[in-house]
């Protein structure tokens, strides 16, 4: 098969599906000959991790445009790159690497992480809250993410990425451990199933 026409199909692959936080998982799985046959690409979408300061640099371009049309110009084009970013996992099985990567019109960048270095790939929860004044006086918002972090043998921990959907996460979670031979715990499933068995054994003891 031409190089040309396995590129077109690669670029119309990996497009195809791609998953948002707020919609169904639908993960997609890139098979391709030669150096891409070993690569799994799971697409996230727009996450929009880059929202706010995507939005102060349009603001600040707007506002300098007067001053300076070059400089403005730069920071605004800046700042909507940041708003058209796409992100999504990137996993090597042949280099037994991955990562998370960013993604502006077809051009990929993100750190490695190099997975033989690990024993295992964990997904973990994290809880934070955060209090802010109002009218009526202080108000705390609690953000609940679902973290996929790879361990290794002397327990220090690489986290990969967090997910605000638990379903994605854990889909996430199975690719990972598949495409690269490792294990995987799903710490999160394991505190719901404790929290339930004790809510059981209160009950039985009423």
């Amino acid at each position: 098969m031409p190089f040309t026409v396995r590129l077109l199909i690669y670029i119309c692959a990996a497009r195809q599906e791609s998953v948002s936080n707020s919609a169904p998982f639908l993960a997609s799985f890139v098979f391709m000959p030669n150096y891409m046959e070993t690569r799994t690409f799971v697409q996230l979408g727009f996450t929009f991790e880059y929202f706010i300061p995507g939005v102060l640099l349009i603001i600040i371009g707007g506002v300098s445009f007067f001053a300076n049309i070059f400089v403005a110009t730069s920071i605004l084009v800046f700042g909507i790159s940041l708003l058209l970013l796409r992100t999504g996992i990137e996993i090597d099985a042949n280099k037994k690497r991955v990562r998370k990567f960013y993604e502006l019109f077809s051009f990929r960048f993100g750190i490695w992480v190099i997975t033989a270095n690990y024993i295992k790939v964990e997904l973990s929860q994290t809880n934070e809250s955060q209090t802010m004044m109002s009218r009526g006086g202080q108000r705390t918002y609690e953000t609940k993410t679902y973290d996929i972090v790879f361990v290794n043998k002397s327990g220090f921990r690489r986290e990969l990425n967090d997910f605000q959907n638990y379903n994605t996460a854990i889909q996430t979670l199975q690719i990972i451990s598949k495409a690269l031979t490792i294990e995987s715990k799903n710490k999160v499933a394991d505190i719901r199933h404790a929290a339930i068995q004790r809510r059981k054994d209160r009950s039985c003891k009423k």
